[in-house]
């Protein structure tokens, strides 16, 4: 479960939208029922009707991180890093 800001909620209680997943959250926000802030990968992979996504002037820039299974690394995670921080640092 997720805790979304939201609206609607009793006086003195801090609002909130409990969701189990970014599309749930999405619909909930498409419905009316909040508003939210998110990374741009959102805006890339989730294009529901009836949201807009706007960029913030000014806002933080998303940390990304590179995974792997730490049993059995694929052997190419170390070209991999070297790639990625060529990549990033342009």
């Amino acid at each position: 479960m997720c805790r979304w800001i939201g609206r609607g909620e009793p006086s003195g209680s801090p609002p909130a939208l409990v969701v189990d997943s970014t599309d749930s959250w999405l619909d909930a926000v498409a419905g009316g029922r909040g508003i939210g802030v998110t990374t741009s990968a959102t805006s890339q992979q989730h294009r529901p009707e009836g949201l807009r996504y706007l960029r913030i002037a000014g806002g933080p820039t998303a940390q990304v991180s590179m995974i792997w299974p730490k049993q059995a690394p694929n052997p190419l995670v170390g070209a991999a890093e070297v790639l990625l921080s060529r990549l990033f640092a342009q």
